[in-house]
């Protein structure tokens, strides 16, 4: 029995983005699968690409006086993602054999601009010139299985991204806030990642495999925030704050008999950043950080 299974949720989410001359942006992307199976749970495959970048840019807001925003980038995305190739094969003969997942997600967000008050100014700021704050690099996803037995030559291959990056800011309960950010760049960024895992096994839990990976940079640079009186945050930051490299996760596995040939390959990295920052409970706060 032959089954052929695609499924993709792939695209750009748009919150607010086209309302506040926010850009998003992304890639190419192949998603598919392919199984064969005879048995209960056999040769199935399944293969998922998500990419949601948001863009918001200016925003502003207040509650009594002023908000403000800005925002200014100049002819790029302000989220992207990068090219993304995520693929299962699954072949199985037995009970829970030869299954293949194959996952990718990504998730940009970029925020930059901001303000807020509540009671007086907030403002936020931001100024990026034509390239992305939040990016992830290209991916590529792939999960192979093949089994005959009880529990064996089953292969999950897992990558996700998260850059966010945020950038001005600002905040305000009582007065003033600020933020302010210039980077020239990406502020979280991350990069080749290739997540492969490979299952072969006969017998009973034998030859799978699971490779995972997971970065996470954040950023946030500008700030800024208040509680009573002032804040302040600014950043200027020229290149990433958080950031990781070109990651190669593989797991491969081959198994006959009992509990054998497994492998799981885990790779993590999680950078955060934050930089100018600022903050005050009753008076001043200030940050910086260039």
């Amino acid at each position: 029995m032959t089954k052929n299974l695609m499924f993709k949720t792939a695209g750009t989410l748009m919150v607010a983005g086209m309302l506040f001359g926010g850009h998003t942006a992304q890639a190419a992307d192949i998603t598919g699968s392919e199984a064969e199976g005879d048995g209960f749970i056999a040769g199935n495959a399944v293969s998922a690409d998500l990419d949601v970048p948001i863009a918001v840019c200016g925003v502003g807001v207040a509650g009594i006086g002023v908000g403000t925003g800005v925002c200014k980038p100049s002819g790029g995305p302000l989220a992207w993602t990068g090219d993304e190739e995520t693929w299962a094969t699954a072949e199985g003969d037995g009970f829970i054999a030869g299954n293949a997942v194959a996952l990718d997600a990504d998730v940009p967000i970029a925020v930059c601009g901001v303000g807020v008050a509540g009671i007086g100014v907030g403002t936020g700021v931001c100024k990026p010139s034509g390239g992305p704050l939040a990016t992830t690099g290209n991916d590529t996803t792939t999960a192979t299985a093949s089994g005959s037995g009880t529990g064996t030559g089953n292969a999950i291959a897992v990558d996700l991204d998260v850059p966010v990056a945020a950038c001005g800011l600002g905040g305000a309960v009582i007065g003033v806030g600020t933020g302010v950010c210039e980077a020239s760049g990406p502020l979280a960024t991350t990069g080749n990642d290739t997540t492969t895992a490979s299952g072969e096994g006969d017998g009973f839990i034998a030859g799978n495999a699971v490779a995972v990976d997971l970065d996470v940079p954040v950023a946030a640079c500008g700030v800024g925030a208040a509680g009573i009186g002032v804040g302040t945050g600014v950043c200027e930051a020229d290149g990433p704050l958080a950031t990781t490299g070109d990651d190669t996760t593989t797991a491969t596995a081959s198994g006959d008999g009992a509990l054998s040939g497994n492998a799981i390959a885990l790779d993590a990295d999680i950078p955060v950043a934050v930089c100018g920052l600022g903050l005050a409970v009753i008076g001043i706060g200030t940050g910086v950080c260039e």
